[in-house]
C-alpha cells in the first residue's frame, strides 16, 4: 500500500518539476522591431542565442558588438545611428551584446553609450553584405569603472 503513495508523489514531483523547468526557459525569444523604418534585433547572450540571432540577421547590412577590453561583452548600450547629414534614424536600447540591423547603404555615423561613456564611429554601409562594428570600452566589469 505504501509502495504505490511513493510512486504517485514522485510522478507529481517530477511532473511539476518539468513544469517549473520549461516555464524558466532562459532562451527568451528575439524580438525584432521598426524605429523610424529601421529594423533592428539585439541579443547573443548564450551560445544557442548567438546562434538564433546571426541566422535572423543574415540579411542586415550593419553588425555592432559591445565589449570592454579585456573580452566581456556588454548589455545596456544605447545606441544613435545618424546619417551623413547628421539627421537622427534610429536611437534605440541594446540591451544585450550584438545589435543588428537594416538600413539604406550609405555613410553612417553610430554611437554607443554604456555607463556613461560614448564611442563614435563612421561606416558605409554597403548595398551588399554587412558593415561590422565592435565598440569596446577601457574599463572594468568588476569595480564599475570605465575608463
Amino acid at each position: 500500500m505504501e509502495r504505490p503513495l511513493i510512486s504517485t508523489a514522485a510522478i507529481l514531483f517530477t511532473m511539476g518539476t518539468a513544469s517549473w523547468v520549461q516555464a524558466q526557459d532562459p532562451t527568451p525569444s528575439l524580438q525584432v522591431q521598426t524605429i523610424g523604418g529601421v529594423t533592428y534585433v539585439s541579443g547573443g547572450v548564450g551560445m544557442e542565442e548567438r546562434q538564433q540571432l546571426k541566422a535572423m540577421a543574415a540579411d542586415d547590412n550593419l553588425a555592432l558588438s559591445f565589449a570592454l577590453v579585456n573580452g566581456h561583452y556588454l548589455g545596456g548600450a544605447e545606441v544613435t545611428i545618424k546619417d551623413h547629414s547628421g539627421k537622427q534614424l534610429l536611437e534605440a536600447s541594446a540591451d544585450n551584446p550584438l545589435f543588428f540591423a537594416r538600413v539604406p547603404a550609405g555613410q553612417y555615423i553610430i554611437q554607443a553609450t554604456v555607463m556613461g561613456k560614448t564611442v563614435t564611429r563612421e561606416v558605409t554601409i554597403p548595398a551588399r553584405g554587412q558593415a561590422r562594428i565592435s565598440f569596446v570600452w577601457v574599463g572594468s566589469d568588476h569595480d564599475g569603472s570605465m575608463g
